[in-house]
């Protein structure tokens, strides 16, 4: 028993000191035995940045503990796991291993451990960016400590706990945790500079957060110094790096900065840089040389920021280094040639750097507290340069084979990008389960035009899909005029009692459409089917303008989010029920719908079916009503909310919220059952005005829920206008077996005729998004 006392009381020390990113004790002060020695083997790896090399010492400690029945060592083994697991990027290994450790953690009596544990499940949650739920823990594992008496581990959750505040903006509260947990490190003598940078590196993240220069450069350099006194070792080398991108993203932030910024990022890159020469850490020697390079690329030195890069990659591969400083540095790499002309070698740069990321960019973008904007920024670029580069070399080949390939490339990439956009916003990578096989323009309907508009910062391209090619239309305008455009037009198409729609829609026809007219009339096209991309996702092509008549009144019209997430298929001859669900109350908050009833009974009239409306439409009468049959059409007359990201995206029923992963739950019965809901109709949701992703979420309605096609309405359309519309869509498509492209047409030109409903703002919303026929 005094030599389990002994070896646990040694793994102890060892678990404090690790967990706060101190150095380990000799050996020599312990008992030698086998689980020490695979605890300070695993620790050495750790500090040299060999993380998967130390887990696996740290499950051979885990494991043998377990074997002489020690539950002490191996909760410290396995939390150890869990960290390096997690600074691997296995953010779902780490959550397994500390799930086991809360298993053991219950057979113990030792609350400094209960404490580490929970610390550490707040600093994993922390990490995949749900703040509450880390305080949730890190909130116990701090009485733990205060009832441990122990110091070490009360620092150590206290820096998390600042952070944790901080993701939520409650800056107060982060500095006054930072501030005791640099109290406790003056009563830790051996443990105060890894303690005191730590926490002056989170301040001075929180100053370039705020917009406050001053002091970021003075928390920076603070930092700076406080790691001057620590050990030389790869954690020291990752905060040096840290501190570094804390400055690049300030001078970017503060342009007026970059001269006091961009030294402080290259001294600690070098800095680095010699600590990764003296560890002998290829790893390490990557990441100061790649963001060396990116410090140089930024400050205009190309040639010597690519030769940087170069070694960086080089060491990177040398290290099997992870993913993400692959992929980074695979679109350095890009950018720079591009820059240099060298079209070839960044097409090749970043179709690694598209194969390094795809992989693991849904848990690298967990970590942020906007995911909206890290993929705006980290993710969105890389598929879209490699789109432009593709199709800029097309345009320079003469052979039409070649320049074809080429454009369908381009364009696989943009379809590429279009579906992790769409798992991205759903939080759903099953999204992509649903890819079908791109549709060719050879397999496309006669009559039938995909055009495909790509907004590049200097110009806009237009892909143009028909049953013999695939076209390359540019027109000369910058993102930022088309941005304006858009966004002033989507505001005037709104407002029912304004004017100026005419001239916005007018330029636009001519930026999208009048290009590529000659074509559409040579081959006879009477269908449109838009893959709107960025800011023209805001608005419905329909009212694009060309002085006479409005797009619709030439052509059938369909929206797709992705060609490769849509099949276009007539719909099978077998019809299945209809489905009419409303909600005419006002309820939670949302106004009344005095239509719906009779909007309801006009379609119960004209295609029979099962009705839930207002009290009867709850969750429960929809989950049932599948349960009991398959659909072949489902109308929901009830406000829909689509926002920024699926949180905010809900249906309303009579007692709660319908989400779209319960809306797709529900209608997943009937695909289970061999059948699809052919349509599913939205009459009255709406978009928040101007967010993009609220309007690629609405695209996106169709795949999500897992049917063949969707209506629904991007903006909130008037009551009276809607039971109009869907009335004549309906008979359209019920009595004159039309496509549901055409039914939709028919329905809004007949609209426009009306002089009550002649405005845009009354019949535009309503779009037909997936399969047009």
């Amino acid at each position: 028993m005094q030599h389990i006392a002994g070896q646990t009381a040694a793994i102890t020390a060892l678990m404090l000191l690790g967990l706060l990113g101190g150095g380990m004790p000799s050996a020599a002060a312990v008992e030698s035995d086998a689980v020490v020695d695979f605890m300070e083997q695993g620790s050495s790896r750790y500090h040299q940045g060999d993380f998967a090399g130390a887990v696996d010492s740290w499950q051979s400690a885990a494991n043998l503990s377990e074997k002489q029945n020690n539950p002490e060592a191996r909760l410290t083994a396995l939390l150890y796991q869990a960290k390096a697991l997690q600074a691997l990027g296995r953010r779902d290994a780490a959550l397994s291993v500390l799930q086991s450790a809360a298993a053991v953690v219950e057979t113990t009596r030792n609350p400094t451990q209960k404490s580490l544990l929970y610390a550490r499940l707040g600093d994993l949650y922390l990490s995949i960016g749900q703040p509450d739920q880390a305080m949730a823990f890190l909130e116990k594992a701090e009485d733990l400590a205060i009832a441990a008496d122990s110091k070490r581990a009360l620092a150590g959750v206290l820096i998390n706990t600042g952070v944790a505040h901080a993701s939520r903006k409650d800056y107060a509260d982060a500095m006054a945790a930072w501030d005791e947990c640099r109290g406790l490190a003056d009563q830790i003598s051996d443990e105060a500079p890894a303690l005191k940078s730590r926490v002056l590196i989170n301040m001075a993240r929180m100053s370039v957060r705020l917009g406050d220069p001053r002091a970021a450069i003075e928390a920076l350099r603070n930092a700076m110094a406080a790691l001057d006194d620590q050990p030389d070792d790869y954690g020291k080398g990752r905060d040096l790096v840290s501190l570094a991108l804390l400055s690049m993203e300030g001078r970017r932030i503060w342009p007026d900065a970059a001269d006091e910024m961009d030294p402080l990022a290259l001294a600690a890159l070098q800095r680095a840089g010699v600590i990764a020469d003296d560890l002998k850490s290829a790893e390490l020697t990557s990441l100061a040389r790649g963001y060396t390079g990116r410090l140089y690329e930024l400050r205009g030195r190309k040639e010597e920021a690519l030769r940087l890069t170069h070694s960086a990659l080089f060491y990177a591969q040398q290290s099997g280094t992870s993913p993400e400083i692959r992929y980074r540095l695979h679109w350095q790499a890009g950018r720079l040639h591009a820059d240099a002309g060298n079209a070839n070698a960044a097409i090749r740069s970043y179709r690694l750097a598209v194969e390094a990321l795809t992989p693991i960019r849904q848990e690298l973008a967990a970590g942020y507290r906007d995911r909206q904007d890290f993929f705006q920024e980290k993710i969105r670029p890389v598929y879209l340069e490699l789109a432009r580069l593709l199709l800029e070399k097309a345009q320079r080949r003469q052979d039409r084979a070649s320049r074809e390939s080429l454009l369908r490339e381009g364009r696989d990439a943009m379809e590429l990008l279009k579906t992790v956009e769409l798992q991205e916003y759903f939080q759903d990578p099953c999204v992509s389960d649903l890819k079908t096989t791109t549709l060719e323009p050879e397999e496309m309907a006669p009559h039938t035009a995909v055009i495909y508009p790509i907004p590049f910062p200097e110009y806009l391209a237009i892909l143009l899909m028909t049953r013999d090619a695939i076209d390359l239309y540019t027109v000369p305008v910058a993102a930022t005029e088309l941005d304006r455009t858009v966004r002033r037009f989507r505001r005037r198409l709104q407002n029912s009692r304004g004017e100026g729609f005419e001239e916005d829609g007018r330029t636009l026809h001519d930026w999208l459409i009048r290009p590529m007219e000659p074509a559409l009339g040579q081959r006879d096209i009477d269908t449109l089917v838009i893959a709107p991309d960025g800011v023209l996702r805001l608005i419905p092509f329909s009212t694009l303008y060309d002085g006479e008549r409005f797009l619709v009144q030439k052509y059938a019209m369909g929206t797709v989010p992705a060609i490769t997430l849509t099949t276009a298929r007539p719909a099978d001859k077998k019809r299945g029920g209809v489905l009419l669900e409303g909600l005419s109350e006002a309820r939670q908050g949302f106004a009344s719908l005095p239509s719906v009833k009779q909007e309801l009974s006009t379609l119960h009239d004209l295609m029979g079916g099962t009705v839930l409306l207002d009290e009867n439409f709850t969750l429960d009468n929809l989950t049932r009503a599948f349960d009991d049959a398959d659909y072949d059409i489902v109308h929901m007359a009830t406000h829909g909310v689509f926002g920024g990201s699926a949180d905010e995206t809900f249906l309303l029923t009579h007692n709660e919220k319908l989400t779209m992963d319960r809306l797709e739950a529900i209608i997943d019965q009937t695909r289970r059952r061999g059948n699809q809901v052919e349509l599913l109709t939205l009459s009255a949701c709406q978009t928040a005005l101007g967010d993009e992703w609220a309007a690629f979420g609405l695209a996106g309605i169709a795949v999500k829920a897992g049917v063949s096609s969707a209506v629904a309405t991007l903006w909130f359309a008037d009551d009276e206008a809607a039971f109009e519309i869907m009335t004549e869509f309906y008979r359209q498509l019920h009595q004159e077996k039309k496509s549901k492209s055409q039914a939709l047409r028919l329905a809004q030109t007949r609209m426009i005729r009306d002089d009550r409903f002649h405005h845009p703002a009354f019949w535009a919303p309503f779009l037909l998004i997936g399969n047009w026929l």
